[in-house]
């Protein structure tokens, strides 16, 4: 099942990072999958790894991909049946943003010089490039849009009778209905 991971729909942070800005060429190297952008695992070191993105591309202005979990840990394990019962359904990308500035300055709180960030009509900063390091599942992604595209629904033999009679049905009291008004 594809997941997207990224989009050009705003983050919570206040940001859009264009489809076309996505630099792989670090993250092809090695392709992890983390849990929670646990990027160090001190509390477990390699436990935070949950496997490697396969078939990543840009379909439909979404950034998807297939998770192949390693299942050699507790952890990739439970990701695993958690994504497969459609629960985990969340992933977000990690790495190094770069946001279009405007070429001013102002003055923040601290009295430093910071440069002014470009913004769109909404007010949010627009990514420049974004170098990707890792994609990790989350519970909750920063971008909305960034969760498992569910399966459809498969139907047995009895079920698609079922509806292909209440179809007919439908369609005969339809054409019943039309009868009716058109003699009126």
């Amino acid at each position: 099942k594809r997941i997207v991971f990224s989009n050009e729909t705003p983050n919570d942070k206040g940001g859009v990072i264009p489809n076309h800005v996505f630099d792989f060429s670090r993250y092809n190297s090695n392709p992890v999958i983390l849990a929670e952008h646990n990027w160090d695992g001190a509390d477990k070191p390699f436990h935070n790894i949950l496997g490697i993105a396969k078939d990543i591309r840009l379909e439909n202005g979404n950034w998807t991909m297939i998770p192949e979990f390693h299942g050699l840990t507790q952890e990739s394990k439970d990701a695993k049946a958690l994504y497969d019962a459609e629960v985990l359904r969340a992933c977000s990308v990690g790495g190094e943003c770069i946001w279009k500035t405007t070429g001013a300055y102002e003055m923040n709180s601290e009295n430093e010089r910071v440069p002014v960030y470009f913004k769109d009509n909404n007010d949010n900063r627009i990514a420049q490039s974004f170098i990707v390091y890792e994609i990790s599942m989350v519970a909750l992604p920063s971008n909305a849009d960034a969760v498992q595209q569910l399966k459809a629904k498969c139907y047995n033999k009895e079920e698609i009778n079922s509806i292909n009679s209440n179809i007919t049905i439908l369609s005969s009291q339809i054409n019943k209905l039309k009868t009716n008004l058109n003699s009126n």
